[in-house]
């Protein structure tokens, strides 16, 4: 785990699954009466965080919450797929503006039942940014207007390495014994963004790796990141090898049972239910001629992230209702 995060990718989820539970029973108020739909929450919900149903709870059913786990895993673990590069401005743009909105939002700091506020959630945003600029580049505009390229600010070194901005200008001096380079551009202090992935990387910092597309993903490294991306994983191979689809567009595999299993966890992805069936997911490997070790392996550890989720889900259920 990166030590710039002290928290899991579930704690960061389930702050994101309060806060926004919080603040669209705020948004209730002003959008009273009409069915508005932000970002997968409901704004005409009960005003009383007990009677909104379970699924509505799941994050994970919901885009914002897939698109921050897969930014937790980008942030700390340097795992990035293919879509998410991709995509990468519609995390930025949209997920990420929203949640620097809501914590800045002076309605919502003002009338928080509960005082609630995205602070892991910033962490990852904060820190998936500084990656980003390791990753594809950065350019900064100069006093006369000019640009200078791949150069990061030593606010986004502090990030990166997690630390404060104090202690990284106390590295920045030559006699330090962790000695960081930097360099004049312009009127400013800057940091090239070979020096610092070099210096980060002999500190333990994780350098990004691209999962490739489903078809190509070196299963036995990657696994799966959630039920979702299992589901994709699936689809892609099924659609590589031509598995045929009926006219609703599931797919028919050669055993009807493989047909029913596959077609519930590829068109059910959203219920946040994997179904670990040793059996039928060795006959899926077979179907899919993938390598059933690895895959049996990756299924299984997908498994236990969910169902602990679950565990963990229903514990703090319990102990609200003792608090109660």
């Amino acid at each position: 785990m990166s030590n710039a995060i002290d928290f899991s990718k579930e704690e960061m989820l389930e702050e994101l699954t309060q806060v926004l539970l919080d603040y669209t029973i705020q948004l209730r108020r002003i959008y009273s009466g009409n069915n508005v739909n932000l970002f997968g929450f409901d704004a005409n919900l009960p005003s009383n965080e007990e009677d909104i149903r379970a699924e509505e709870r799941n994050i994970l059913n919901f885009p914002i919450g897939l698109w921050m786990a897969e930014a937790y895993d980008y942030a700390v673990h340097g795992i990035i797929t293919e879509d998410l590069e991709n995509d990468w401005e519609v995390l930025e743009e949209d997920y990420f503006s929203f949640i620097e909105d809501v914590n800045e939002s002076i309605f919502f700091e003002k009338n928080t039942v509960y005082g609630r506020k995205f602070d892991k959630c910033m962490k990852i945003v904060e820190l998936s940014k500084a990656r980003a600029l390791l990753d594809f580049g950065s350019f900064i505009t100069l006093d006369n207007s000019q640009n200078a390229f791949n150069y990061i600010q030593i606010s986004d070194m502090a990030i990166l390495a997690g630390l404060d901005e104090r202690s990284i200008r106390n590295m920045t001096n030559q006699n330090h014994k962790n000695y960081l380079k930097t360099e004049k551009v312009g009127s400013k202090t800057y940091i090239s963004i070979d020096v610092a992935l070099e210096w980060l990387l002999k500190r333990g910092f994780k350098k990004t790796v691209m999962v490739k597309k489903n078809i190509d993903r070196d299963i036995e490294k990657f696994g799966f990141l959630t039920i979702v991306d299992f589901a994709k994983f699936i689809a892609d191979n099924a659609d590589y090898i031509k598995i045929p689809k009926d006219q609703e567009g599931k797919y028919c595999f050669r055993d009807i049972k493989v047909t029913n299993y596959v077609n519930e966890m590829v068109f059910g992805c959203f219920q946040s239910k994997f179904i670990f069936n040793f059996d039928m997911l060795t006959k899926v490997a077979d179907e899919l001629s993938i390598n059933k070790v690895h895959f049996m392996k990756s299924c299984f550890k997908l498994h236990q992230e969910v169902e602990m989720t679950e565990l963990m889900n229903k514990i703090k259920n319990i102990v609200n209702k003792g608090n109660a």
